[in-house]
């Protein structure tokens, strides 16, 4: 006797799931051919007509340099941007950690899953661990047109790992991170569709808030959300399989079970805290005045700082000084010390600046103004130095 006569209506059942399995692959694979196609054309026009340069050319002026930068509601955006994305992520976890313990919640297990490994392997390892320290693309305030030190290159084209950070923007794919929330339409349409459009207006703003800063070109932002949506999709269809398995009931779990779970569920809370406390904002200016002779024709300036960028002014208003900014995002209890030395002799004014950081900083920026009088513009020469060690040059 077969087994068809048996189980008559186990074939049919099963090569229905099989199909249904093998669509949902095939859908996957679309949307990421698609996505990646939409992210390719879209940056072949941003090259072809110069639009990261265009855009971003629209806050920045040769004399004022990147006037909203510091200006409100961007520098607040800036700060505390990511916090939204850093509590959808814990909030996440929370409820995959519920999912496990109370039955009631277990059809939404692996769609909490592709929300939590979005943001740790797209914001954190795709775009913040790798391509930002290796795809070598500066940012705007670093390219020569916008006052910088580096020559302008597109998104295209890798440039020396570590020679600016530019690609992707990695705040806001922590803004497009609820785009992820789309995958919860099976349970609540407007949740979903809330969610994600919540997602591209939260990422908009925040990348809209990168470019005017001049820390990011348009197409950095773009990658940001071709990335963040590329690995859901994935992680969707391809890996954790949602459509596949998310009917399935997670099996009983034992109490030494749960306590490993408490455990794990611990110490990835405590995880994610002290990285948002890594990302505490950090900013702080530093003034120290000089006194450069009426004859000084050279200001050589040597300091242990990673400067990106040197900025000299000349005025009669305000009196002669160096002025460094330092931003960025510390853990807490962090020191920033500048100690500001000077030597003058035969028309060359020698400047040693020392910083000193205490604690631990997990992105830091510098910038350093120099204020000179007026009648030395024309006339005098300035050349920065950047050393590990910071000495008086002979």
């Amino acid at each position: 006797m077969s087994l068809e006569r048996i189980f008559p209506a186990d074939v049919p059942r099963n090569q229905e799931i099989q199909n249904k399995n093998a669509n949902n692959v095939r859908k996957g694979l679309m949307l990421l051919a698609l996505l990646s196609s939409l992210l390719v054309i879209a940056t072949w026009f941003i090259i072809q007509w110069d639009l990261d340069r265009l855009i971003a050319g629209q806050f920045y002026t040769t004399e004022k340099g990147w006037y909203l930068r510091h200006e409100q509601p961007w520098s607040l955006i800036y700060h505390y941007g990511t916090i939204p994305g850093l509590l959808l992520t814990l909030i996440a976890l929370i409820g995959w950690s519920i999912s496990l313990i109370k039955p009631k919640f277990r059809h939404i297990h692996r769609v909490m899953l592709v929300v939590i490994l979005t943001a740790v392997i797209g914001s954190g390892i795709i775009v913040n661990g790798i391509l930002k320290n290796y795809w070598g693309h500066p940012r705007p305030r670093q390219v020569q047109e916008f006052g910088g030190e580096w020559e302008y290159h597109s998104v295209s084209k890798p440039g020396v790992p570590g020679k600016g950070k530019g690609f992707p923007c990695g705040h806001c794919t922590m803004g497009f991170l609820f785009c992820t929330l789309i995958f919860f339409r099976r349970y609540s349409v407007w949740f979903a569709y809330g969610g994600f459009f919540f997602g591209i207006a939260w990422g908009t703003v925040i990348s809209f808030t990168r470019v005017v800063q001049g820390a990011h070109f348009p197409s950095s932002a773009l990658w940001s959300l071709g990335i963040v949506m590329m690995v859901a999709v994935a992680l969707y269809y391809l890996v954790l399989q949602v459509p596949k398995k998310s009917e399935n009931n997670v099996k009983g779990i034992s109490r030494l079970n749960k306590r490993l779970i408490g455990i794990v569920i611990l110490i990835a809370g405590i995880a994610i805290c002290i990285g948002f406390m890594l990302h505490r904002p950090f900013y702080k200016t530093h003034v120290k005045h000089i006194k450069p002779a009426p004859k000084t024709h050279t200001v050589f300036i040597e300091t242990n700082a990673d400067i990106g960028k040197l900025t000299t002014r000349y005025s009669s208003e305000v009196s002669p000084r160096i002025i460094m900014d330092a931003w960025g995002f510390s853990w807490t209890n962090v020191s920033h010390k500048m100690k500001l030395k000077r030597r003058y002799e035969n028309g060359k004014l020698h400047i040693l600046i020392d910083v000193k950081k205490g604690g631990y900083f997990a992105e830091l920026t510098h910038e350093l103004v120099l204020y000179l009088p007026e009648k030395l513009r024309d006339r005098v020469n300035v050349e920065l130095t950047q050393t590990q060690n910071a000495r008086f040059m002979p």
